[in-house]
């Protein structure tokens, strides 16, 4: 008995004979306004397909988000979810066709089959695809961020990977236009770390050192188990970090004697890491800034998960965040990241320290929760853009 195949999920909108309302003014929308005033009759609408985990696409935040596009898109947009299963379990080919796509790694999702299915079907991609991998390595993260002449902490590389693992890195960077010398330097410090060690407080890569306090993140992105090492004149032992469970991000740990490396804790040996300088907030509390295109960033404070691990929730359950005012430095920094990382909805972690900011962290695809006015705002960028890839598609 032939099995049924799972349908595509669609929100459907109305196809208007002319078009009634413009659409807000800048450089890009001025454009698909004269794309629209120069064919006002369309005879079909634009199919945006939603490629993502099931678990994402269902989100509050992201089924709001498809309804705020549908407000935003006169008429003109037609949302088709790709189903669970034809995602892992049909060949690329019989995906569903459609003109633009949206689509964002989490966890568990197959990249490397989407990218295949991009190379056949041609869409319009709001987030490029294959600069998602670029995402999930945390030293590529910094080696982008530093070719763009982001502000970031002192850091240094440890890699221990294996051959396939370097090639991947190394075809990923040739994906980026580089400035030649942060190229060289990105190369440089992506080469196996052989001549690491640590002295006490102190570690060391060839002639780069950095001493603690300090942070350890995995070079995975999507691992959290991250480290943070105090010297003894701030009481020695280690923060570690993860993801938040219940009322909790973060727990300090005091290392065991055969975990010591002198009179402070070892540091992990087990793979390839970032370490960065360890730098406190001025207030104790990180930034999370949202952006939707280029010129569009929002910012939220929210508790560092290094003062004492416990989150602050709110009685829904939300983690407390508090809107922040982001400054004209921290607004062109969002515009860079967006067309550096080729991601139009994306997020990005800093820290404010010393008068200064720092990056320490770019995500994919991220929203806030809970923020009607952010949504409707979003929702309006997202639809102008996509009727703006569309209408390139139509000329």
């Amino acid at each position: 008995m032939e099995s049924k195949k799972p349908e595509s999920q669609t929100f459907q909108a109305k196809l208007p004979h002319e078009w009634h309302e413009s659409l807000p003014v800048d450089r890009q929308q001025q454009s698909i306004t004269t794309t629209l005033e120069m064919q006002p009759k369309w005879d079909r609408v634009c199919t945006v397909g939603i490629c993502a985990m099931e678990k994402k696409v269902k989100s509050a935040a992201m089924q709001e988000m498809i309804q705020s596009i549908l407000v935003y898109g006169n008429n003109l947009l037609r949302i088709e979810i790709f189903p669970l299963e034809t995602i892992f379990n049909s060949r690329v080919e019989e995906w569903p066709v459609v003109d633009v796509l949206i689509s964002f790694y989490s966890v568990g999702f197959p990249l490397d089959k989407v990218l295949e299915y991009v190379e056949l079907r041609q869409p319009r991609c709001v987030n490029d695809i294959a600069f998602q991998k670029i995402l999930l390595d945390r030293r590529l993260v910094f080696c982008l961020l530093k070719n763009l002449g982001v502000a970031l902490p002192s850091h240094i590389f440890v890699n221990r990977d294996s051959a396939s693992k370097k090639q991947e890195l190394y075809s990923c960077l040739a994906q980026v236009s580089w400035m030649k010398s942060t190229l060289e330097m990105s190369v440089e410090s992506l080469q196996n770390a052989q001549n690491f060690y640590q002295s006490g407080e102190t570690i060391r890569v060839g002639s780069h050192t950095l001493h603690m306090p300090f942070v350890e993140k995995p070079a995975c992105a999507d691992r959290h188990d991250i480290y943070i090492y105090y010297p003894l004149s701030m009481g020695g032992g280690v923060r570690r970090l993860f993801r938040k469970t219940a009322d909790r991000s973060s727990e300090y740990y005091v290392p065991r004697e055969d975990e010591k490396c002198g009179d402070v804790a070892q540091v992990r040996v087990d793979g390839s890491y970032v370490y960065e300088a360890f730098l406190e907030a001025d207030i104790q509390q990180d930034v999370k800034v949202y952006c939707v295109g280029p010129y569009y960033a929002y910012g939220e404070l929210r508790k560092s998960p290094v003062v004492d691990g416990i989150v602050e929730r709110l009685v829904d359950g939300r983690e407390r965040r508090i809107a922040t005012t982001l400054s004209t430095e921290e607004i062109n920094t969002a515009a860079a990241i967006v067309s550096g990382f080729r991601q139009f909805v994306c997020g990005f972690d800093i820290i404010r320290c010393k008068d200064r900011f720092f990056v320490i962290d770019v995500n994919g695809w991220s929203f806030v929760k809970g923020n009607e006015e952010y949504y409707r705002q979003a929702g309006r960028n997202l639809a102008t853009h996509i009727l703006f890839l569309w209408s390139k598609l139509n000329c």
